[in-house]
C-alpha cells in the first residue's frame, strides 16, 4: 500500500487478493479449495497450481472479467519449503504481478522485473512504477498515445521527488513543505543478488498466457510463473 498508494489491507473475510504458502502435501490437493475461493476457474488453472514443477517456485494467476482491462482479483502460490529469503523474493515479485506490474522485459534495469535475474527484491525503479500505475490520472484500458504522455509527467515528478529526498538525506535539512511530501515516497531499497537467493540455480522463467477461467468466458485470467 505504501509503494503503490493503492489501499491495501489483510480481512479476515474474502478478499481479492490471496496469498498462498503451500508445501509439497497440501498443493496436490487444494483443488476444492481454489475452486471455493474463484468460482468458476478452470480445471488447467488449478491443474497448474496442484501439480507445480519443482523448477517453478511461485506463480499468480490474475483475473479480470469479460474484456475489462482491470484485474479484479488474483491468487499467488508461493512453495512453503522456499527459505525466508527466496520467499520474500517470490512474495515481492508475484504480488507486483498480481497488481498489474505484469510483464517482464529487458529495458526494465535495475528491475526484478527482467529476465537476468539479478535482483531478487522491488527495486526503487519497480516501486516507482508501481505508483505510477495506480496514479489517478491512468486508467485502465488507456491507449498507447494516451497514457505516454501522462507516464511521462509521472515519471518526471516522481524523479523529482527523489532528487529531493536524496538532497535533505545529504544535507539533513529539509524545507517542511518538501518533508510533507518526502512521506509519500518510499526510498528504503534493500536490494539481494537474486542468484545468492537461489544458490546460483539455473532456470527459465515462463512468460505470460492467457485463458479462460468461467464456462461463460466472463472471465479471464493471466498466469505469470517464475523459476
Amino acid at each position: 500500500a505504501d509503494v503503490s498508494g493503492h489501499p491495501i489491507s489483510t480481512t479476515g473475510g474474502t478478499g481479492n487478493f490471496q496469498v498462498l504458502v503451500l508445501n509439497e502435501d497440501e498443493r496436490p490437493t487444494y483443488g476444492d479449495t481454489l475452486r471455493r475461493m474463484i468460482p468458476g476457474i478452470d480445471p488447467t488453472a488449478v491443474r497448474t497450481i496442484e501439480t507445480m514443477t519443482e523448477d517453478t517456485f511461485c506463480l499468480v494467476f490474475a483475473f479480470s472479467r469479460g474484456t475489462d482491462s482491470a484485474y479484479t482479483r488474483a491468487v499467488a502460490v508461493i512453495r512453503g519449503e522456499h527459505p525466508d529469503l527466496l520467499r520474500l523474493s517470490c512474495i515481492h515479485e508475484e504480488l507486483a504481478q498480481g497488481l498489474g506490474l505484469a510483464n517482464d522485459s529487458p529495458r526494465a534495469r535495475p528491475s526484478i522485473f527482467n529476465d537476468d535475474e539479478e535482483f531478487g527484491l522491488l527495486t526503487t525503479q519497480d516501486e516507482m512504477m508501481l505508483r505510477m500505475l495506480y496514479d489517478d490520472r491512468l486508467r485502465p484500458g488507456m491507449s498507447l498515445a494516451e497514457a505516454r504522455p501522462i507516464a511521462k509527467t509521472i515519471a518526471e515528478e516522481l524523479l523529482e521527488l527523489r532528487r529531493i529526498v536524496r538532497s535533505c538525506n545529504d544535507e539533513d535539512v529539509c524545507d517542511p513543505s518538501q518533508d510533507e511530501r518526502r512521506e509519500r515516497v518510499i526510498d528504503h531499497r534493500l536490494v539481494i543478488h537474486r542468484h545468492e537467493l537461489l544458490g546460483d540455480a539455473e532456470g527459465q522463467r515462463v512468460q505470460p498466457r492467457s485463458g479462460a477461467i468461467g464456462k461463460d468466458d466472463s472471465a479471464h485470467c493471466s498466469i505469470f510463473a517464475h523459476a
